[in-house]
C-alpha cells in the first residue's frame, strides 16, 4: 500500500493545534470569553448577534433551592453546565408530560433526576476546570427546524466553523443520532458532514461505524445537501471572528424555525475530527490563511 506522504502533512495534530494555533493565537486572560457560555452570549447580544437565549442561570447548591420552581413553570428548555465541553451534562428538554419532562430522544426525566444533574453539574463533573466547579445554566430549546429535522430527526444538529485570523478554514455539519442520545457531538456517537466553503453542499461524512451516506437513523441521504442560509452563516461567522480578540476558535451554530442561524456557543480548542469529516487536513489550510494575515 502506496502511502501518501502529502495528505499525511497536511493533517492537523493536537500537539501542533494547541501549541501553534490554540495557545499561540489566543491570549490566555481572553479564553474565558469563549469558555464561559454566560460571558459569550453577554458579548453577542452586546453586538446584536442572534443566540440561544438565557432562562436562567444557578450558582450555587444554595440557589438550586428556586430550581423546582423555574423548570416546573417551562415546557421545553436545555439544561447545562456553564463551562462544559464535549456536551458533557446537557439535558434537553423537548415537551412535558404531567409531572415528568420528556427530552428529545424522548426519554422521561424526573425532576429529581434534573436536580441530581443540577449538583454533579454545580461541582464542575462536566466542567473544562472540574476543581473550580460551575453554574448552571437554563437556555431556551432551539426551535423544531423540518430541514435538520428531515437528516437527522429529533436532537439539535448544529454546524461548526472552524475561523483563523478572522477567516473560515473548514466547517461540518454535526448531525445527532439515537446513540449520541440526540447531541451532536461526534465522539458521543454523532455524525459529522464537510460542507464545502464556497458552495455550502455537503461533501462527505464521519461517524464511529466511518464514512456513511445515509443517516444510520433517518435513511436521509448526506451527500450534496445544500445548507440552508449557507452565505449569511459565513458573514455573521466572520463578524464573530472580528468581535471576539481570538486568531483561532470554533463557531457552533444552529438553525431556528425559518433557518434563522443563532449561535449555539463557541470554543476555543475545536476538535480535529472535522478534518475526516471533510477528507482534508487542516494544517495546510492553516498555514495558507495565517500566511495571508502575516
Amino acid at each position: 500500500m502506496k502511502i501518501n506522504w502529502d495528505a499525511l502533512n497536511s493533517i492537523l495534530g493536537m500537539n501542533r493545534r494547541n501549541i501553534e494555533y490554540v495557545y499561540q493565537m489566543n491570549r490566555r486572560e481572553d479564553f474565558p470569553l469563549v469558555d464561559d457560555k454566560i460571558l459569550t452570549k453577554k458579548v453577542l447580544a452586546e453586538h446584536g448577534i442572534s443566540h440561544v437565549p438565557l432562562i436562567a442561570v444557578f450558582e450555587s447548591f444554595l440557589d438550586l433551592d428556586r430550581l423546582p420552581e423555574v423548570l416546573n413553570s417551562l415546557h421545553s428548555f436545555a439544561m447545562k453546565p456553564a463551562q462544559g465541553y464535549g456536551g458533557g451534562g446537557i439535558i434537553v428538554v423537548d415537551h412535558r408530560d404531567g409531572a415528568d419532562f420528556i427530552t428529545v430522544t424522548g426519554k422521561r426525566v424526573s425532576l429529581e433526576k434534573l436536580i441530581e444533574r443540577a449538583t454533579e453539574i454545580l461541582y464542575g463533573v462536566y466542567s473544562i476546570d472540574s476543581s473550580m466547579g460551575d453554574r448552571v445554566i437554563i437556555e431556551e430549546k432551539i426551535g423544531r427546524n423540518e430541514f435538520m429535522e428531515h437528516l437527522s430527526g429529533p436532537g439539535v444538529p448544529d454546524i461548526r466553523v472552524i475561523m483563523c485570523r478572522q477567516q473560515l478554514a473548514m466547517a461540518m455539519l454535526r448531525l445527532p443520532t439515537e446513540q449520541s442520545d440526540g447531541k451532536a457531538n461526534l465522539h458521543q456517537g454523532g455524525v459529522g458532514v464537510g460542507i464545502d466553503l464556497k458552495t455550502g453542499l455537503t461533501t462527505h461524512t464521519v461517524s464511529r461505524k466511518g464514512p456513511v451516506l445515509n443517516h444510520p437513523d433517518t435513511g436521509t441521504n448526506l451527500i450534496g445537501v445544500e445548507i440552508p442560509q449557507w452565505k449569511l452563516l459565513v458573514e455573521l461567522s466572520i463578524k464573530v471572528s472580528q468581535i471576539f480578540p481570538l486568531g483561532y476558535m470554533g463557531l457552533d451554530w444552529v438553525l431556528d424555525i425559518g433557518h434563522i442561524p443563532r449561535l449555539l456557543e463557541l470554543n476555543a480548542r475545536p476538535g480535529l475530527e472535522i478534518q475526516n469529516a471533510n477528507r482534508q487536513g487542516l494544517r495546510s489550510i492553516l498555514e495558507g490563511t495565517v500566511g495571508q494575515h502575516a
